[in-house]
């Protein structure tokens, strides 16, 4: 039978709190996971709506989208918003038990168009990558400026930057990434930076930032898959 939790609950989970904010929301924003579980464990809608989505605040409290609102500001606002380290198990925490409870693994940010997979390749949240990519996310879903997973990957530099907060991919987000099969020469990109003679693909991008491994890696790992294609 339902919990004796389950009337007062109820009231709260799909509707508004007396702030006017999703409880779900302000739960995630504030990384509270217990409240998160307890709240999905009584029906709360782990998908959210047009304007929020749960899953993208889960990463966003640690890789703050582009030209953040007051909204997102007055929401992601957590007790241990100066522990990372806690944030990042946190937003992990919080997004595994969104995935479990039905949550739209190909989410996706209404300012620039970015889905959730794209914002974790940015600021290098690998465990939660790989917990979408498990979950068949689309790697090859770009923002309105040609933005995919691979491309935030190789964002080294303030130059290229895009979101706010601090650049935290790594050469581990850009390999996980390889060996999970995104596409290294999006044919959009290709395009672009023939035209604008810009850095639009990976391995462009590596080179400008001196990685010279990991663009080594894409050149074999993109021949590799042209021959085998052949």
């Amino acid at each position: 039978g339902a919990s004796a939790l389950s009337p007062v609950m109820q009231p709260v989970v799909g509707g508004m709190t007396m702030k006017g904010m999703h409880p779900l929301i302000t739960t995630i924003g504030r990384s509270d996971e217990a409240c998160t579980r307890l709240l999905l464990e009584f029906g709360a809608d782990p998908s959210g709506n047009a304007m929020m989505k749960p899953l993208l605040l889960a990463v966003q409290t640690v890789v703050p989208p582009p030209n953040a609102t007051a909204v997102y500001h007055s929401v992601a606002s957590s007790p241990i918003d100066d522990d990372d380290d806690a944030r990042r198990a946190a937003a992990y925490n919080n997004c595994e038990a969104l995935l479990d409870a039905g949550a739209d693994v190909d989410a996706v940010e209404t300012l620039v168009g970015a889905t959730v997979a794209t914002f974790c390749a940015y600021g290098g949240l690998d465990e939660i990558l790989a917990s979408l990519i498990r979950r068949d996310a689309d790697l090859e879903k770009a923002s309105v400026k040609g933005i995919r997973p691979l491309v935030a990957a190789t964002d080294f530099a303030s130059d290229f930057a895009w979101a706010a907060g601090p650049r935290r991919a790594t050469d581990g987000t850009v390999a996980l990434l390889i060996r999970s099969g995104a596409k290294l020469e999006p044919a959009d990109l290709a395009e672009a930076e023939a035209e604008t003679k810009t850095r639009c693909l990976p391995e462009t991008r590596l080179r400008a930032h001196r990685k010279r491994a990991l663009a080594d890696l894409v050149r074999y790992v993109r021949r590799d898959r042209a021959g085998g294609a052949g």
